[in-house]
Order: structure tokens, then sequence, then C-alpha cells
């Protein structure tokens, strides 16, 4: 009991000494900026060894939803986008991931994420999203961030800004489906990376990456249905 209690009270007091490293929010999403309960995690880029504990997130994810996806598109990200993939690890243990996909230097995707179901609404959703916001470059005006979540975790979503697009988009059977969006601008972007750095969360810079052309990659990937691309994705 007197451990919990003492563990709280430095949650509360680390809690307190990062909004005093982090500037005023001025946006929606700096409000979802708060110390992740889950300690100790670090982003970093994926590897080749990573595959099967990826695969394993995805497959536990898929039978807590109850939903048959044999997962061909995270094996095509993984296989052929592997630098844009993070992974969240913790104690050695890799407990998310996210592929994201810059299709310019103002337009990006977040293509597949999933958090552990064990590791769920702790804050590692909500670290891999940030490291995803941090990878974006800077640039004048606006970059237009895209999610296409299951429809279990578009609330998720909303609590950092983004909205529901007017207009869904129909996979290869021909089914709608919907997507959130939101626009970015160097406020942001720098906002979260100034939040990890505060937070002590190890992340890459892979700002060097270049963007990848998005009808290539729609040309390579597999026929299945793309319905399953944020699962279990809570905080």
């Amino acid at each position: 009991m007197a451990e919990s209690i003492l563990s709280w009270l430095r949650y509360v007091w680390d809690s307190l000494c990062l909004n005093v490293r982090l500037s005023p929010a001025k946006y929606l999403i700096q409000n979802a900026m708060v110390l992740p309960r889950l300690r100790g995690v670090s982003l970093r880029q994926y590897r080749k060894d990573d595959f099967e504990a990826c695969r394993l997130l995805y497959e536990l994810n898929v039978k807590k939803l109850g939903v048959k996806d044999s997962g061909l598109n995270q094996i095509f990200f993984l296989h052929n986008l592997p630098e844009m993939t993070l992974v969240a690890e913790h104690e050695g243990i890799i407990v998310g991931c996210a592929t994201y996909v810059l299709k310019s230097s103002n337009y990006a995707i977040l293509a597949l994420a999933m958090v552990h179901p064990d590791y769920q609404r702790v804050g590692v959703g909500r670290l891999l999203l940030f490291g995803w916001i941090a990878q974006m470059p800077e640039i004048e005006g606006m970059t237009v961030l895209q999610i296409f979540p299951n429809k279990r975790t578009f609330g998720y979503f909303e609590q950092y800004g983004f909205e529901k697009a007017a207009e869904g988009w129909k996979d290869a059977t021909g089914k709608e489906h919907d997507y959130v969006m939101q626009g970015v601008n160097n406020d942001i972007i720098n906002a979260t990376r100034r939040y990890l750095q505060a937070a002590k969360v190890p992340c890459p810079d892979l700002r060097h990456l270049p963007p990848i052309h998005q009808h290539a990659v729609n040309a390579s990937m597999p026929g299945e249905k793309a319905g399953c691309n944020t699962q279990g994705y809570e905080q």
C-alpha cells in the first residue's frame, strides 16, 4: 500500500515537472501531452529481428477485436518500409509499433499502428502517435496527417484534434471506410519533440528519410482489404 502511494506521488511530482518544462497549450493536441503511466518506454526504428514481435502484436489485437485479417498489409509494410516503422519498447519487450508513410513534405498517413493488449491505456499509443508527428519535416504552412482507425478507436484520436473526413474511402472490395485527419504546423511538430524529450522518452530522428510515392506503394500492396490499420490503439 505504502509503495503504491509513493509511486502515485512520484507520478504526480514528475507530471508537475513535465508541465513546467512544456509551453502553455495553444492547440488541442497539446492537452494530451501528459506523462505516460508506464515509465521507461523508448521509441526506436524497426529492425529485421523485430518482425515476429510485431506480427504477434497484430495477431493479438485481431483476436481481441474478433475480426478476420491475415495481416498481409502489415507484412508488406514491415518488409518494404522498415525504415518508417517505429517500435515502442519497455524492458526489452516490444509493446507497440507503428508504420507511417510520408507521401510528400506536407502529407503523411499513419498506415499501421498497434499496442499489445496488456500495455494499452498506459500511454504507449500516445508515445507512438507523438513519435510519428515528431518525424514530420518543418515546412511553411500545414502538414496534413491522415489515420484510418477502426470504429472503436475513432474517439481516441478525436481527443488529439483529429476530425472525421467528410467522405470515406473504398477498399478493393468496394466497401467504404471512414478516416480522420488533422493539419499540424511547425509549432505542434516541435511541441511533440519537446514533449518526448521532457518525458525522457528516447525517439529516433528519421526526418532525413525522403517521401514515398504512394502510387508505387499501392501498386505493390497485396489485394487484402485495409480496414484494420490502427488495431488496439488505446493510449
